[in-house]
């Protein structure tokens, strides 16, 4: 059987110090070794608290690391582990002549926990070497410093030699220990590479943390962290490793994986790679220091991304001041303002053309207003935009409902790349922004800038645009008002002055009419003459004052209508009629094309006579001598429309747009011959407004003629409910008749047809043969030919071919009589030359209504 080691043999003959130490700090027991070391005696320590067998020195309590001591021990018993105290001062009381006294010894201690057969800590070893031969101690820094090498200490023994090993293995552990916590917690990244292949030797915490977790030690940079490697930071080490200097990078982008197998993640980093040099001047490695300044490098962009806003800020402000300045001393010159507002933008977004496009009424092309461009980058623009395509359509319904248009490049962008970037390319235009220009919930015009070569817009350059494009218009606007105000003011002038002419006109005749019937005793005949001329002059003169007094009643809303329903053609025959002598006068010549249907509306018959009057008078006076004036009615679901135009003068479009304004005049003829007081277009807008109507003017310039179209609610016909008999007045055809040519194979159709078109008053015409209809239709030349579609030899379409292209019958109104009325019948009828499709059996209140129109229509041309 092994005998029993005897442990206690062993701890009283080990040559290494030992103190055991109770969880309650008090010793109960200490070995030789321990004993000699301290110079004290089991008796005077054990048994005692340790810090009373070992007392601090009370003059220098510094000198003992009492409360270093005292952690160890609590260390080593809750975490149930030995812990090291790599040096201590620790001063040992001595009894001497003079008393007790302290002695500084500088000790390198373990202390271990001693488990009992339960697992509890029974006590704690303390194995402490005196090395206070090798070490000093400075107080001003608290730092302890090797005195020299083991061998120049003159009492280290054989004996002592192992201990003082074991103490110097504690101490350089423990400061090796130290320092890779350092290391490890250094708060910047930290590596050091080896040999020209950039091995890993060491890595810190920081740096696996920019890299990922992935195993670096004993690999090269290539191998470990390739992607670094390419981005040039594999030549950079290089770079040092060759020359032997420092290279510090700032700001530098790194792309790094944060696993082996991510996806790279944009960092930014400062990094210094100093290179490690031996004695002999050799560079054995690199180490390489670092911190990750993404968030710095981030903010410091903000920062600088804010500057710049507050400066461009400032610029666009000063911009705007500047064209303010402008627009104030163009105050005259609307055109010059939009000049200046154009080139101060193109300016400032270093573009080269920019300006201003204006809708017109119907949207469907727009018109250049002004532009400003650099002709030597970019050539002319046209003065019409037409809308070219489907883009051209959505650009203006984005910036009609308020919406800016951005693009960035016409080639690039799905929206415009092809066709629409080609046409864009011809005027110089690669990029383009449009802003619109609203007023009163519309958009009236749109302001925009071309580049030559793409570009980036940002919302900024929008908003300058929207303020750049309000404060012009707001400020054209102004000038235009102020130029209204004027223009009012001339115009009140020149119609005061053309009232006192117009005026002062008849009076002269009455007045020496007046001195003659005093001065001598006249015959009968020149009394009458004289009479005459006094009549004529204060008919002229009621006249103007009934002008006068009728445009006051009706802008102060005295007018008070007699509504009633009317059918606007027998409204043109009135005013036809009306305006007949004039037009006679002139040797005008009038085309009347009236729609075949009954226009019905609601209104004062008289007031709308007025109504066509005054624009038909208006046309007679501004057209020349021999002119021609045409009224077109038309009818849609909801308007009544009377349309008149002529080939007289013309306006410009400043004077179309204010014709209905009070006062306004066109230039006049040197003889006064043509214009008026300006009333009569006013009275005609104001009168329609109280009809709920409206009237709009057009012209394509001077010496152009001018279009006025008068747009009315129509009424909508009802008809007879269960087929009940239509009073026969309403059939009744007009005076100066009609002749009608019928034509059907069928005898019984078209006699009875015929004897209701005979019993309404029309002459009346049959054949049955498509033949002798053509011969009689030559011989008879009617108005009107009623065709059965259906007929022998050639059919009714080939027969209105054959009317169409006679001279006697090429305007006559051919209305086709069918079976069958599908929509392709239709559309085959009105090719062939007709202009009514009815379908058999024929209402006679379809047949009459387009009789009455086609009637009304004659009637007219024959009194013009």
């Amino acid at each position: 059987m092994t005998k029993k080691p005897d442990f206690a043999a062993l701890f009283e003959a080990s040559p290494y110090p030992y103190l055991l130490i109770a969880p309650d700090l008090t010793l109960i027991g200490a070995n030789p070794a321990y004993l000699k070391a301290t110079g004290a005696s089991a008796d005077a320590i054990l048994g005692k608290h340790i810090f009373e067998a070992f007392p601090v020195n009370p003059i220098d309590p510094g000198s003992t690391n009492m409360n270093e001591v005292r952690r160890s021990i609590e260390l080593a018993i809750s975490t149930r582990k030995a812990h090291t105290s790599p040096l201590l001062r620790y001063a040992v009381p001595e009894q001497s002549r003079e008393g007790t006294v302290f002695e500084e010894r500088f000790w390198s201690a373990v202390h271990t926990p001693v488990f009992d057969q339960q697992g509890n800590v029974a006590f704690v070893s303390q194995n402490a070497i005196d090395v206070t031969d090798l070490y000093r101690f400075d107080a001003a820094t608290d730092q302890f410093f090797l005195k020299h090498s083991i061998d120049a200490v003159p009492d280290i023994t054989e004996r002592t030699r192992p201990q003082l090993h074991e103490a110097l293995t504690r101490i350089l552990n423990a400061e090796r220990t130290l320092l890779q916590t350092l290391f490890d917690q250094a708060p910047g990244f930290i590596a050091v590479l080896t040999g020209e292949a950039h091995v890993f030797e060491m890595a810190n915490n920081a740096f696996y943390q920019l890299v990922g977790q992935r195993d670096l030690i004993g690999k090269a940079l290539c191998n470990a962290l390739p992607e670094v490697a390419n981005q040039g930071f594999g030549q950079t080490l290089a770079d040092v490793y060759a020359s032997g200097r420092p290279i510090v990078l700032r700001n530098r982008k790194l792309l790094v994986r944060h696993e082996e197998n991510a996806s790279l993640s944009e960092r930014w980093v400062d990094m210094v790679f100093q290179p490690i040099v031996n004695n002999e001047g050799v560079v054995l490695g690199i180490f390489a220091q670092g911190h990750d300044v993404t968030g710095a490098y981030f903010s410091s962009l903000a920062l600088e991304e804010k500057v710049r806003q507050l400066e461009h800020a400032k610029a666009r402000q000063t911009m705007l001041l500047r064209l303010g300045d402008q627009l104030r001393s163009l105050s005259d010159d609307s055109d010059a303002m939009m000049t200046a507002a154009s080139q101060e933008l193109a300016t400032f977004l270093d573009v080269p053309r920019a300006g201003y496009v204006a809708f017109d009424e119907d949207s469907r092309k727009a018109l250049v207003v002004n532009t400003y461009a650099d002709l030597s980058r970019v050539p002319p623009l046209p003065l019409v935009v037409e809308q070219p395509d489907e883009y051209g359509q959505s650009v203006m319904n984005d910036l009609r409902a308020g919406h800016h248009i951005m693009v960035d490049d016409l080639e690039a962008d799905p929206r415009t790349a092809g066709a629409v970037a080609q046409a864009h390319a011809k005027i110089g235009a690669r990029a383009t922004l449009a802003v619109p220009i609203q007023r009163h919930g519309r958009c009236v015009a749109f302001m925009f800038a071309h580049d030559d070569k793409a570009r980036h817009w940002s919302e900024d350059d929008a908003e300058l645009m929207h303020q750049t494009a309000d404060r012009t218009w707001e400020a054209i606007e102004r000038a235009q008002a102020l130029l209204a105000l004027r223009d009012t003011d001339r115009r009140k002038d020149e119609f005061l002055a053309m009232l006192a002419h117009e005026l002062r006109n008849p009076l002269a005749p009455i007045d020496a009419a007046a001195q003659l019937l005093q001065m001598v005793k006249l015959d009968e005949e020149r009394l009458r003459q004289t009479s005459e001329v006094i009549g004529r002059q204060v008919q002229h003169m009621t006249g103007l004052i009934n002008d006068l007094l009728d445009v006051s009643r009706v802008t102060r809303g005295l007018v008070k209508l007699d509504t009633e329903t009317v059918d606007m053609q027998e409204v043109v025959s009135d005013a036809v009629e009306q305006v007949n002598p004039l037009l006679r006068a002139r040797e005008h010549q009038l085309v009347l094309h009236m729609a075949p249907q009954a226009l019905t509306v609601k209104g004062d018959r008289k007031r709308l006579v007025q109504v066509i009057v005054n624009i038909l008078n208006n046309a007679a006076k501004y057209t020349s001598e021999g002119g021609r004036i045409a009224l077109k009615t038309e009818v849609t679901d909801d308007r009544v429309i009377v349309e008149m135009s002529d080939n007289g003068i013309g306006m410009t479009a400043d004077m179309a747009k204010r014709v209905f304004e009070l006062f306004a005049q066109a230039e006049r003829t040197s003889d006064r011959s043509s214009g008026g007081l300006g009333l009569g277009l006013a009275l005609v807008r104001s009168l329609l407004e109280l009809h709920g109507g409206t009237v709009t003017c057009s012209s394509d310039g001077l010496g152009k003629g001018s279009t006025f179209r008068v747009c009315l609610p129509r009424v909508k016909e009802t008809g007879q409910p269960g087929g009940g008999q239509v009073p026969a007045e309403a059939l009744q055809a007009p005076s100066g008749a009609l002749r009608i040519l019928v034509v059907d194979d069928n005898t019984d159709a078209a006699e009875m047809l015929a004897m209701l078109l005979r019993a309404l008053g029309y002459e009346v015409l049959v054949e049955h043969d498509p033949y002798q209809a053509l011969q009689r239709a030559k011989e008879d030349k009617p108005h009107v030919c009623l065709l059965d579609i259906g007929l022998p030899g050639i059919d009714g379409n080939e027969l209105a071919k054959r009317l169409r292209g006679m001279p006697e019958t090429e305007t006559a109104l051919l209305v086709a009589i069918t079976g069958y009325g599908n929509p392709h019948d239709h559309e085959i009828a009105l090719a062939a030359g007709f202009d009514h499709l009815l379908v058999k059996p024929v209402e006679i209140t379809k047949l009459a209504a387009i009789l009455a129109g086609m009637g009304v229509n004659e009637r007219l041309r024959r009194e013009s």
